[in-house]
Formats: structure tokens, C-alpha cells, sequence
């Protein structure tokens, strides 16, 4: 259901200070909770709770970032790795993982 909410919101702000822009976000967004309802799949009320940049690029639109993204699975926090990387053909490409 959340996946699906995500999907139809094309410009959602995300809780925190995300570097990412609204799309860049639901993206981003998309792929966590599909990792989210791989890690547990009998959670099905997870969200994103908080986003913050935790490695700031050196020069904006240019550097990669790194995020620390939280997400509350029924009532547990876990969180992920969310990296941006600047493409040089313009856009950001992004890779998610569970943050150990």
C-alpha cells in the first residue's frame, strides 16, 4: 500500500533534510520500501520517518552525497544507505541498502 501511495505522488517531500528533490525522493523512496517489504514481510504499515545527509558533497550537483534514511517498521527503527551520484548526462542516479 505504501509502494502504491508513492507511485501516485510525484511531489512528495520526504521527512528531514533529504539533498534529493521531490522526485529524486520518490524515487528513492520506491526502492527502500521495496527492499523494506523484502527485510520483513509482515510489516505492512512501514514508512520513511527521517532523512538526513550524513557525507555532503564537496561541490553540490556535481559530488556524490550519501543519506541516512529511517524508517519505522511497526515500531521498530532500521535504517538505510541511500547514495546520490550526479550523472554526467545530467539527472542523479541513487543506490539503496540496509545500513548495518
Amino acid at each position: 500500500l505504501v509502494t502504491m501511495f508513492l507511485v501516485g505522488c510525484a511531489t512528495m517531500k520526504l521527512p528531514g533534510q533529504s539533498g534529493a528533490n521531490s522526485i529524486l525522493q520518490r524515487d528513492a523512496s520506491q526502492m527502500v520500501m521495496l527492499l523494506e517489504s523484502v527485510e520483513d514481510n509482515t510489516c505492512k504499515q512501514s514508512k520513511i520517518v527521517n532523512t538526513e545527509i550524513v557525507d555532503y558533497p564537496k561541490n553540490p550537483g556535481k559530488d556524490p552525497w550519501t543519506e541516512r534514511w529511517t524508517v519505522d517498521r511497526c515500531g521498530k527503527l532500521v535504517y538505510y544507505r541511500v547514495g546520490f551520484t550526479p550523472s554526467p548526462g545530467g539527472g542523479t542516479d541513487f543506490g539503496v541498502q540496509l545500513w548495518n
